[in-house]
């Protein structure tokens, strides 16, 4: 048994939707981020070392974990530098919730959704210039402090 080559999903059919919130929390906007080129989100579990009598090794035990994310963005918004410079002029943190889907109609595994939550922007290019390219990017660095898994993929009967 394996996985059919139908079944693998295509990245290019992911969608990105954004609700954004201002300083109080109050909903501003919900999108879908169509300048997203990709985008990954990652959770580093915190495994600290534990020692005890009897045991000749170390032993390790999870303590907490924190959640990171980047994208590399066309220069087709402005709604990232929206965000930045209210920090930047008004030293107001407007916080963001993301939600990734992962869909391909062709396969038979279905859709993996994951909402990540209360996002901040840690790093933005908010200007660039480059008369090579054949077109601008930029890179979005952000942290999320919750997620949920609201679909998951299923296995295909096949298997």
């Amino acid at each position: 048994m394996y996985l059919k080559a139908g079944d693998v999903i295509s990245g290019q059919q992911a969608t990105v939707m954004i609700t954004t919130y201002d300083e109080t929390g109050a909903q501003q906007e919900v999108a879908e981020c169509f300048e997203i080129k990709n985008i990954r989100a990652t959770v580093s579990l915190n495994n600290i070392e534990v020692n005890t009598i009897s045991a000749p090794g170390v032993q390790h035990k999870q303590k907490g974990w924190s959640g990171s994310g980047n994208a590399e963005c066309y220069m087709a918004s402005s709604r990232w530098n929206r965000i930045v410079m209210q920090y930047i002029k008004n030293a107001k943190t407007y916080t963001f919730t993301l939600v990734i889907n992962n869909a391909d109609i062709s396969s038979k595994i279905g859709t993996q959704s994951i909402q990540l939550k209360d996002c901040k922007i840690s790093e933005l290019d908010i200007a660039a210039a480059d008369a090579d390219a054949d077109f601008l990017t930029h890179t979005l660095n952000f942290t999320f402090d919750d997620a949920d898994m609201l679909e998951e993929f299923v296995v295909p009967s096949y298997l």
